[in-house]
């Protein structure tokens, strides 16, 4: 009896473990079933792109104080005013990318109109194209920054 018992509770634990592997728990599955699942894709591409340069544009933005910080203890010259703006324009456009993110995340809704196939697909295109021009202007700083602090 007791071996009978052991054998039910596996098969039954093995039958509730496997489940149906179709059913996605994490908001999207990897291969994408629905033109929401692909859009939903997108956009975390997206933000996963511009989010991989975050931690670049903190130190790029670190770097950039330090060498404000020693063009303020220079002899005041044109070269030393051109680089200073320089920088901070930099520093500006490297702020705003960033802001653009967080202010991206804050308003992203993972599951918005998730029974609503059409408004959906709908709301994901307009975040795809959102998080799409986040992530340019992260690109862009980023490659300036690569540019001028190399």
């Amino acid at each position: 009896m007791k071996k009978l018992f052991v054998t039910a509770l596996v098969a039954f634990v093995l039958i509730a473990c496997g489940g149906n592997s179709a059913e996605r728990t994490d908001g999207f599955s990897d291969v994408p079933r629905t033109a929401e699942d692909s859009l939903f894709r997108d956009v975390m591409e997206g933000h996963d792109d511009g989010m991989a340069r975050m931690g670049k544009m903190a130190g790029y933005r670190k770097k950039i104080s330090q060498q404000l910080d020693s063009i303020g203890k220079l002899t005041p010259s044109t070269v030393h005013d051109k680089l200073k703006i320089t920088l901070q324009q930099l520093d500006d456009q490297l702020k705003a990318a960033e802001n653009g993110m967080n202010e991206w995340m804050d308003g992203f809704v993972l599951d918005s109109a998730d029974n609503e196939a059409a408004n959906r697909r709908s709301y994901l295109q307009a975040e795809k194209y959102k998080v799409t021009q986040v992530r340019d202007r992260i690109l862009e700083a980023v490659q300036r920054a690569d540019s001028i602090l190399r």
